[in-house]
């Protein structure tokens, strides 16, 4: 008896608890009202998920939401939340359809389904049966009890207190399967309304992570005392096909690791798999520091929303690319550096025509945007586009000054294109001025260049070449005029002009030097070896046929002396012979007094034969 009406009791007491609970659902969803302002409870969602929530709250700020908010916030003992819940009012009117069903649609439909469920949670006594009456066989089976007991007949005596305890166990355990189907069935009307309010997905982008999710639901309806747990993850987990975090494993997760590689965001070894690790989690953390995202290390929508303004293409106007200071830096260095283009990470309206510039100059299809072939060209034409075979803006004022100052040679035309002949006259320069000889116009020759065109320390005085105007040129000259270089009006004056170039290049050529019109090194060394006295042993000089001429026309032609521009054994010996003959200071060398010598007497021998 004892054990039946404490059992009845505690029915009565569940009952009102499910009956409070369902004024204060009731209570929850009014506060859903007509001005639009709909209540979110933070605290059913993940941290991600409810700082969008509040992004949105902030966007769509209104004023009856707000007073909602402060109201709730002031009047503690009215509050329909619990203590510990976070509630947070949306306008759902000033929301777009889009927001409003990726935010408030789901949201509403779990919160409905929570309530039925609820609803649905009620003592076995007061459980619908099918037919829709009240299952009173609780009540009843109570009442027939105390009849047993109280019948002085004894009616129904072969049943005791136990086996009465056991039958109504029996009615409770059918109850509850009965009760496990209904729930089942409310968690699968709570994921169709919100499956409905999403867009529906194609077959092809059924991922894992999907069918995780219908894993997840499975085991809400096999469980028992987890039905609104597992209802509530089951939602999430649906919600969670706009974002992809650590862990997760689908073509999605592939799809996100190749943009993201596109992007220039593929480090931390990670491999183009369709899970998402640790690698994936701090590159998608690089991108959104990068793109001043909130730093999660979740691919959330505004992390897809951002690739997808990216690309196809990221070197387009508008967009940033962690790559885009390093291809500004190219393009500057191949002279396309105008339109006040800064070396920042965004790609403008100067780069763009700077790109749209380039295109035109290599003949490429002009759209300013930085397509693969402009990076093709790029890298065939760097590290230096002053090389063979190349083109370039600057290669017309590169030959000029190589012209100007006096390497114009091999049929060099004023072109963009750097062919042989330029390669050659660079080669040719390079070598006069002591410098790396490689044909290519490194930093180093064009340095050279400017200064030399600047009058910078001309040549320092080590290198002269046409426009030179110093003592050096004067002394070179008359140099020149001792070994018999002087040509062409060549004038006793500071100034190297084209008299004095053309010698030069005699010089050159006769002593089998790389003939250039330019004085380098190799010049310097060639007159210091011959002067102070071109016409001694082991020199050549242009007038030495004509010395030796001479000498043999006189009687000195012993020793085997050739007629060549080489002063040998047998020139020294027979220039010995004529000063000890003449009565000289006997050195072997034609010095000036020979040459006086010699002219005195062919003079004399002429006159003798023209008086004859």
């Amino acid at each position: 008896m004892s054990k039946r009406l404490f059992f009845v009791f505690m029915v009565f007491l569940f009952s009102l608890s499910t009956a409070f609970t369902s004024n204060a659902n009731a209570a929850d969803t009014d506060s859903n009202t007509d001005d639009g302002c709909i209540a979110i409870n933070l605290n059913e969602f993940n941290s991600d998920a409810k700082q969008r929530y509040i992004d949105l709250a902030d966007k769509y700020k209104s004023d009856s939401c707000s007073k909602k908010e402060n109201a709730d916030l002031e009047d503690d003992g009215d509050n329909t939340t619990k203590d510990d819940e976070e509630v947070i009012y949306l306008d759902k009117n000033a929301l777009t359809e889009a927001e409003r069903k990726e935010f408030i649609d789901p949201y509403l439909a779990k919160k409905e389904a929570s309530q039925d469920v609820s609803k649905d949670q009620q003592p076995t006594d007061q459980k619908p049966d099918v037919s829709g009456k009240e299952n009173n066989n609780t009540a009843d089976n109570g009442q027939e009890g105390d009849k047993a007991e109280e019948s002085p007949e004894g009616e129904n005596n072969d049943e005791s207190a136990e086996q009465q305890d056991e039958k109504l166990d029996d009615q409770q355990n059918s109850q509850d399967k009965q009760q496990d189907e209904e729930k089942a069935e409310e968690v699968d009307k709570a994921e169709n309304k919100t499956n409905e309010s999403k867009p529906a997905e194609s077959d092809e982008k059924k991922t894992d992570e999907q069918q995780g999710k219908q894993d997840e639901s499975n085991k809400a309806k096999a469980s028992i005392s987890g039905v609104k747990n597992d209802s509530h993850n089951n939602m999430r987990a649906k919600s969670s096909d706009n974002f992809l975090q650590k862990g997760d494993r689908s073509t999605r997760v592939l799809e996100l690791k190749r943009k993201l590689k596109e992007l220039g965001f593929d480090g931390y070894g990670m491999i183009l798999t369709e899970y998402f690790g640790d690698g994936t989690e701090k590159n998608v953390r690089d991108f959104q520091e990068f793109y001043r995202q909130k730093v999660t290390g979740v691919a959330d929508q505004k992390v897809f929303d951002q690739i997808d303004f990216l690309l196809p293409n990221p070197f387009s106007n508008g967009k940033r690319h962690v790559d885009t200071i390093e291809f500004k830096k190219d393009l500057k260095e191949l002279g396309f550096d105008g339109y006040g283009m800064k070396l920042t990470h965004y790609y403008g309206d100067g780069t763009e025509k700077n790109v749209r510039d380039f295109q035109e100059f290599y003949r490429q299809k002009v759209t300013g945007v930085a397509e693969q072939k402009v990076f093709d060209q790029i890298d065939f034409l760097l590290p230096n586009p002053f090389s063979n075979g190349r083109r370039h803006v600057d290669t017309i004022e590169f030959k000029k000054d190589l012209a100007e100052l006096g390497f114009d040679n091999y049929g060099m035309l004023l072109t963009h294109f750097y062919g042989d002949g330029t390669e050659k006259n660079v080669r040719d320069f390079q070598r006069a001025y002591q410098l790396p000889v490689t044909g290519i116009a490194d930093k180093a020759t064009f340095n050279k260049i400017e200064s030399v065109l600047s009058g910078d320390n001309r040549h320092d005085d080590d290198v002269l070449s046409r426009g030179d105007r110093s003592t050096k040129v004067l002394e070179m000259k008359q140099d020149l005029v001792k070994l018999g270089f002087d040509g062409y009006g060549m004038l006793q004056t500071k100034y190297f002009g084209d008299g004095t170039e053309k010698n030069l290049k005699d010089f050159q050529e006769f002593y089998r030097q790389k003939v250039t019109g330019v004085a380098g090194q190799e010049v310097f060394d060639q007159i210091d070896f011959l002067l102070p006295n071109p016409f001694s042993n082991g020199k050549r000089h242009v007038d030495t046929i004509e010395l030796k001429k001479d000498l043999i026309e006189l009687g000195f032609d012993n020793y085997g002396m050739k007629l060549t521009h080489f002063y040998g054994d047998g020139t020294e010996k027979n220039v010995r012979d004529f000063q000890e003959f003449y009565r000289q200071k006997v050195t072997g060398a034609a010095n000036q007094e020979v040459f006086d010598q010699i002219d005195f007497l062919l003079r004399t021998r002429s006159a003798m034969v023209n008086v004859m």
